[in-house]
């Protein structure tokens, strides 16, 4: 019998014919998808503060998009 999980198998971008993973930056957050052929490539993308400080600076929001947060309101202005 068949393994059902090998029709699932999604095959890197690259054309390498293996299967990528997720990279993850400092914080755990995903980055993009690479296999080990195009791995250092990949990476090369970001800077290199952003894969071994946690503590890097960011310009956009990492914690999300934003659209569920009301924009501030001075409540003391009425």
């Amino acid at each position: 019998m068949s393994d059902p999980h090998i029709y699932n198998l999604k095959l890197c971008g690259c054309g390498s014919g293996l299967e990528p993973e997720w990279l993850y930056d400092a914080r755990g957050i995903e980055l993009c998808k690479a296999c080990p052929s195009c791995r250092e490539e990949r990476i090369l993308a970001y800077r290199p503060e952003v894969l071994t400080d946690p503590n890097y600076e960011a310009s956009e929001d990492i914690e999300g998009d934003g659209d569920d947060v009301a924009p501030e309101e001075d409540i003391f202005d009425e």
